[in-house]
């Protein structure tokens, strides 16, 4: 196979014209993959098309294993197109508390997805899928909704000054739609604007900057506030946060888990801390799971924590015990 595909390295020449072509080649082998020509046939085209997905010239030996995964994603696709409609969605949520006093200031929407077949499936098995192929802006327009409706409960119980804070994906967030959904969502749910909080990612910001910026833009003119989620972890500057207007840092729970052990998190943790302060921000660190690190935050004048120290992800009729008769 070495060899065909290096007799296409060459440009071939017809009629004093020259031809670059590129060849791809799917391989199967017998009986091991095959002891029909159907089979085998079948199974080459399969290989042939991973080796499509290469740039240039390439081939691709059948590999079983390999078709059953991109078949198991082509059905979870298939079952996400549906899971909607059919209510297999639903939300947790995570409380998020102040770091000094405990108090509950909001709760971060988590969208989970429970499968007739597969069962509970985790977020990082289904949200790429969701993502790559668009579904992601149904099924954050529905969480979107569903979570700003709930909050809206919640206060009507009492909860008054409860927030919900919902993660905006860079795919959503380049959509033309988003501000109308967020502005539909916020007069129908009746959750007045700054209740809600768009999460973001640093990699939303670097995208289209220019149309980042006007949509972060429009939404702070709605009221609406704007974090930065899993700060440090992707694209951190800091003339991100001079030139958009971020309300809140999330920092992420790699730098958590570190603060009180034998990494680089009690010297980070504080910069960050300084950088923060300097820029009038808000911060929150992820996966607080110990008093030590609690403590250490609070040392370092954060404002708000989530993690398990506090709660793990609640179901919404637990959210209500959560909150006892605190409100």
């Amino acid at each position: 196979m070495a060899s065909i595909a290096h007799s296409f390295s060459r440009p071939f020449s017809h009629d004093s014209l020259e031809f670059d072509l590129a060849v791809s080649m799917g391989i199967c082998m017998y009986p091991e993959d095959g002891r029909d020509a159907t089979t085998l046939i079948a199974n080459a085209e399969s290989a042939m098309s991973q080796a499509k997905a290469e740039p240039g010239t390439s081939y691709k030996y059948y590999d079983r294993k390999t078709v059953e995964v991109a078949t198991h994603r082509v059905a979870l696709e298939g079952a996400l197109r549906r899971a909607v409609e059919r209510g297999e969605l639903f939300l947790q949520y995570q409380p998020i508390a102040d770091v000094r006093t405990g108090a509950i200031l909001a709760t971060e929407a988590l969208v989970r997805w429970r499968h007739p077949e597969f069962g509970l499936m985790s977020p990082d098995k289904f949200i790429p899928i969701a993502d790559e192929t668009g579904l992601i802006i149904s099924i954050g327009e529905w969480v979107l909704r569903e979570a700003c409706r709930q909050t809206r409960d919640w206060q009507n119980l009492g909860f008054s000054n409860l927030g919900i804070s919902v993660n905006v994906s860079a795919v959503q967030f380049a959509q033309t739609l988003l501000l109308a959904q967020i502005k539909d969502t916020l007069k129908y749910s009746g959750l007045e604007p700054q209740f809600l909080e768009v999460e973001i990612t640093e990699s939303v910001l670097v995208r289209d900057a220019e149309t980042t910026a006007s949509t972060l833009k429009a939404l702070k003119d709605m009221g609406v506030c704007i974090a930065m989620d899993d700060f440090g972890t992707d694209y951190s500057s800091l003339s991100h946060l001079k030139r958009f207007p971020i309300d809140t840092l999330k920092i992420d729970k790699s730098f958590t888990q570190d603060i009180c052990g034998k990494h680089d998190g009690t010297s980070i943790v504080p910069a960050i801390a300084a950088l923060v302060r300097s820029l009038d921000l808000s911060l929150v660190a992820e996966g607080v799971e110990t008093f030590e690190q609690r403590e250490f935050l609070e040392m370092q004048q954060f404002d708000g924590m989530q993690g398990y120290l506090l709660s793990g992800p609640l179901q919404s009729d637990q959210v209500v015990r959560f909150l006892g008769g605190g409100a």
